[in-house]
């Protein structure tokens, strides 16, 4: 390959490497500035009491708790039962 090749081998890989790149720190430049402008007016709203990981509304051994555990002679099919 002569000289000619490799500079233009080099501006193949070169000029859309600085292109992304330089698109890339725009971009985050534009976020920063958007998230900055969007944070000076906000109220945080705040819950009164922490959410529980587990709901006090449904007892244990009901819903689908109970579907899950029980026997599978109890579970119910879609299929139609097999004629001997």
């Amino acid at each position: 390959m002569g000289t000619q090749e490799w500079l233009l081998l080099a501006l193949v890989l070169i000029v859309p490497l600085i292109i992304a790149v330089v698109v890339t720190l725009w971009t985050l430049e534009q976020a920063i500035k958007r998230n900055k402008k969007n944070q000076t007016g906000r109220k945080v709203r705040r819950v009164a009491e922490p959410v529980a990981a587990i709901d006090p509304a449904v007892e244990p051994g009901s819903g689908v708790d109970s579907i899950a555990a029980s026997p599978p002679s109890e579970t119910r099919s879609d299929t139609p039962p097999s004629q001997p």
